[in-house]
């Protein structure tokens, strides 16, 4: 008891100590999210404006053309449609912006009433990593600092000093140690004059088997069976951080190439909405053949901000991964 319960407390306290450092990594990537997720619903809500406005233009142009006669009524309705849609998804984006506001005033312990704005209106390109890491010594690096496997390496030790302290418990002797001091008065014929000092120590040394020993035996074995489950979780979370650390790489090289090829569809995508409103106002085009490319334009917008998020929130979950510490 006195060599093994206060290494096993240690070891507790140790388990303890990386699990809040767990807790406080886990909550930086929260936060960092919900940061990424307020700028990316703004940038939405700006999108979301300029395409609503777009809308209204070429509904206000196929309404112009349908009056005198060159154009369609069915195409001034469809323009309307689209017009209204637009609106529909701009109140969307507000109320996105808004819970976004609202998840990241709850993560960092605000008051409810405050509304925030971010410092970056557009995802500012993060690059914390060479452009093609190797997995193997992201692996190597992160089975050796992640605080998930020191945790359930410190818990499996505790497991393992329980288990020396039942298996020793039946081998190794107990110690008991008593001493008492006292005066005693009496003497002969019943006279009480005389007073005696009676000092008493003791030291004994005795095994104690419980059963016959079968409970000592059983106690052996139910920590036994312990210390394999400790084990287990040990490898087990061996396990998940090697997984971990293969979605965060995956992740992260998917939404690198994505960015690269959505950066220039968006480009392309203006051209082509912008060469629509110049046959229009040239007299070459319908306004209605404006709403297709209005609407590419909307879809690889949102798309490419989708990417470049994944990509700078990808590389934060990759650096936690490997157990580097977030600093916000």
């Amino acid at each position: 008891e006195g060599i093994f319960q206060p290494l096993a407390a240690s070891q507790k306290l140790e388990a303890v100590k990386e699990e809040e450092t767990e807790t406080r990594q886990n909550l930086a990537l929260e936060v960092t999210a919900a940061y990424y997720e307020l700028v990316q619903s703004k940038r939405n809500l700006v999108i979301a404006g300029e395409t609503a406005g777009n809308a209204g233009n070429i509904e206000k142009a196929t309404a112009d053309f349908a009056k005198a006669g060159e154009g369609l009524q069915a195409d001034a309705e469809r323009a309307a449609v689209e017009s209204l849609i637009q609106q529909n998804k701009l109140e969307s984006a507000n109320v996105r912006a808004a819970a976004a506001s609202g998840r990241l005033v709850q993560l960092l312990r605000l008051n409810e009433e405050v509304e925030l704005e971010p410092l970056d209106s557009m995802i500012v390109p993060l690059n914390l990593f060479p452009a093609e890491p190797e997995l193997g010594s992201l692996i190597r690096k992160a089975l050796a600092n992640r605080p998930e496997i020191k945790r359930y390496k410190a818990l499996a030790k505790v497991e393992e000093s329980n288990y020396k302290r039942e298996t020793l418990g039946m081998l190794l002797p107990k110690v008991g140690v008593s001493y008492s001091d006292n005066r005693y008065k009496g003497g002969p014929s019943g006279s009480v004059s005389n007073y005696r000092d009676r000092t008493e120590s003791f030291v004994a040394v005795y095994w104690q088997l419980d059963n016959l020993g079968f409970t000592n035996l059983a106690r052996k074995e139910t920590q036994e069976s312990r210390l394999r489950v400790a084990k287990a979780r040990e490898d087990q979370v061996e396990a998940d951080i090697i997984a971990d650390v293969n979605l965060a790489l995956s992740q992260y090289r998917a939404a690198r190439k994505q960015v690269e090829f959505l950066k220039r569809a968006v480009a392309r995508a203006r051209k082509a909405f912008e060469l629509s409103q110049e046959r229009i106002f040239e007299n070459q085009g319908l306004p209605l053949e404006a709403l297709q490319a209005m609407n590419a334009l909307e879809e690889v917008e949102l798309l490419y901000l989708n990417a470049s998020a994944q990509k700078n929130f990808s590389q934060l979950y990759l650096l936690a991964a490997t157990g580097d510490e977030i600093k916000l």
